[in-house]
């Protein structure tokens, strides 16, 4: 009976959440929303370093800085390219949207962990939109390791709803 719920009655949902999720990924009712499994799980447990990078790792997570800020192209061409390094290389971080959301929120000189999709473009290493989080003290490091099981849920891409998080199955769900 409790799994016939409609969604829109589920706590944080409402009529308008409710709707994205009807249209997007037929997810009526809280029994539809519980059947809704992720395809894949990412591994977030190990750091790579830039050095390391090869054509046939489908994601990475890198610690390092940001060492620079440059903008390429003008109008729907343009980009925001970072320049982050771990010390063994350098790797570009590029963005085509959100450019002065990410130059606001990212700082030069300061450490971050950098996940997503390396690419060969041009003979240089890049990320296109990665996930980033500021790097946490050793302190911060223990208590959220053992807090967490660094798996990231994955949907299939093409039922995606716009904006909302379904579960946290570690870091970023």
């Amino acid at each position: 009976m409790i799994l016939q719920t409609d969604i829109k009655f589920v706590p944080g949902v409402g009529p308008k959440r409710a709707g994205i999720l009807n249209k997007e990924l037929d997810v009526f009712t809280l029994g539809d929303l519980l059947r809704y499994y992720p395809y894949r799980y990412i591994d977030r447990s190990r750091m790579y370093y830039v050095h390391e990078i090869d054509g046939s790792m489908p994601y990475i997570q890198l610690k390092g800085k940001i060492t620079a800020f440059e903008t390429f192209g003008e109008g729907r061409k343009r980009r925001l390219v970072a320049h982050f390094t771990d010390s063994t290389g350098f790797i570009d971080l590029v963005w085509f949207q959100g450019i002065r959301f990410v130059e606001s929120k990212y700082k030069v000189n300061q450490e971050y962990i950098v996940f997503g999709k390396p690419t060969l473009f041009n003979n240089r290493w890049n990320i296109a939109h990665p996930d980033i989080d500021p790097y946490l003290s050793e302190a911060d490091r223990e208590f959220e390791s053992r807090s967490e099981n660094h798996r990231k849920c994955v949907w299939n891409d093409k039922r995606t709803a716009s904006g909302i998080t379904f579960c946290r199955c570690g870091e970023n769900g």
